[in-house]
């Protein structure tokens, strides 16, 4: 069979067939080898001298942000979570993404490439699970809640995946939102504070890092192949979908003459 005449037959499932396999492959970061030297290091805090409040109106609410500490983190991303889809309040929103990153020692001794570790998000929380005694530091993992107001920088988020050493300039911030309308939806709580961490050594409630971010830059990208591997069969699947509509109208439009 000629492979061409294969190819053009069955391109759609060929193409479905790429995009799952690289939709979990891109998001291995069991298979980082090199390591960015920032990573290495904890992150940077420095105290503001002094800062006026940050203040806007979103989604029905008008925050308020109390700036704390300058903040650089460097570290992996190893599970991200967008709260636009997987949350029904709506001033999620505005802090669409959480990424729960490590550094440091967790990066030199490579303990993300234990095959018993793995890391889970849910209710703004990050968790790490193991299920037999290796090297872990909790103290360089942190979930960090992300308030970006740059739509380029928020696209770069979305297209981040696991193992993306990443880069994040920005400000500890603590959140106080008032709702601006008395409606009584049930999604939509009158009020909401949440405070930063401003340490790496806490845990549970309250310990993640509430960002306001100001830059972000990509030390290494992860996964280079299989991520341009899905964003190829991606939009190959979707302009073949689209091809076929319009055959399937234009054919429809213009039915063949019966004589």
């Amino acid at each position: 069979m000629d492979i061409f005449f294969f190819i053009r037959k069955h391109l759609f499932l060929i193409l479905l067939f790429f995009l799952a396999v690289s939709f979990f492959a891109r998001n291995n970061y069991r298979s980082v080898r090199e390591i960015a030297p920032e990573a290495l290091q904890d992150p940077v805090q420095t105290p503001l001298a002094a800062s006026l409040p940050i203040t806007f109106q979103a989604n029905g609410y008008a925050y308020e942000l109390e700036p704390l500490y300058r903040y650089e983190i460097n570290a992996m991303l190893v599970h991200k979570l967008n709260y636009r889809t997987f949350s029904i309040y709506k001033f999620d929103r505005v802090f669409a993404f959480d990424l729960c990153m490590i550094w440091g020692d967790n990066l030199l001794k490579k303990a993300y490439q234990e095959g018993t570790l793995s890391f889970s998000q849910d209710c703004r929380f990050c968790w790490a699970q193991w299920r037999r005694p290796i090297f872990f530091n909790l103290n360089q993992l942190s979930n960090n809640h992300l308030l970006i107001k740059n739509k380029g920088l928020e696209r770069m988020v979305g297209f981040l995946v696991y193992g993306d050493q990443v880069k994040i300039k920005g400000k500890l911030v603590n959140v106080r939102a008032r709702k601006l309308s008395a409606g009584s939806d049930w999604d939509s709580p009158s009020t909401v504070s949440w405070k930063t961490s401003t340490c790496r050594t806490d845990a549970g409630a309250g310990a993640c890092e509430v960002i306001f971010v100001e830059d972000i830059k990509i030390l290494k990208a992860a996964n280079v192949f299989w991520r341009s591997l899905f964003l190829l069969s991606l939009f190959g699947l979707l302009g073949l979908m689209v091809w076929r509509t319009v055959r399937f109208f234009a054919a429809a439009a213009h039915p063949p003459k019966m004589e």
